[in-house]
């Protein structure tokens, strides 16, 4: 496992980066309907709001269980090939478990997902490639290991940055209010057997 949260910003080099970006939000690509992200419902936005309203998203599934799924599975292994550069990861055997893509739509408030890990009971590692710049972000529930008390730490959503966590850290996706789409490319890897 890692003993820190990787953060990379200008991962990949700007035209591909920029290749992502133009795929991702261009006419031809194929973003299929979620209904829901959160569950719960909350006080907030002018009085008592019902978040079943705002709790959808927009996604494409590229791998599940290790079978790529998509035609389009080719923007996690430009990804992928160069974290498996990264020191932490050289010379090991891990292969993509699950990825997909995330499209948020603007909503009038930063709603949040439900805290969770995206695949429980396998030891995994998370990559979340941020293909767009907007002020929604990811929260990493985090426990600070002197006092045991809760550490969030805000990742903001910019641009061509990777980051790179352990799969049993919980977090939650944060909705943008500044701009249409929030874009990121998740994905799991693990070791295998």
């Amino acid at each position: 496992m890692l003993e820190k949260i990787i953060q990379i910003p200008n991962f990949l080099e700007k035209e591909h980066a920029d290749s992502i970006e133009n795929i991702l939000t261009g006419s031809n690509f194929p973003f299929f309907y979620q209904h829901e992200l959160v569950t719960h419902f909350i006080d907030t936005y002018k009085g008592k709001l019902n978040l079943t309203e705002y709790q959808f998203h927009f996604g494409h599934n590229l791998y599940k269980e290790g079978k790529k799924l998509s035609d389009f599975a080719g923007i996690p292994d430009i990804i992928y090939n160069k974290v498996k550069g990264l020191e932490e990861f050289k010379d090991k055997n891990f292969y993509i478990q699950r990825a997909k893509i995330n499209c948020y739509t603007r909503q009038p408030e930063h709603f949040k997902s439900e805290s969770h890990v995206d695949i429980p009971n396998l030891e995994h590692f998370v990559i979340l490639y941020s293909v767009n710049t907007n002020n929604g972000c990811t929260i990493l529930n985090t426990i600070n290991e002197h006092d045991k008390t809760p550490n969030n730490i805000i990742i903001p959503s910019i641009k061509n940055t990777v980051v790179i966590f352990n799969g049993d850290i919980a977090h939650q996706a944060v909705f943008q209010t500044n701009t249409k789409l929030r874009l990121n490319v998740n994905f799991n890897i693990a070791t295998k057997i």
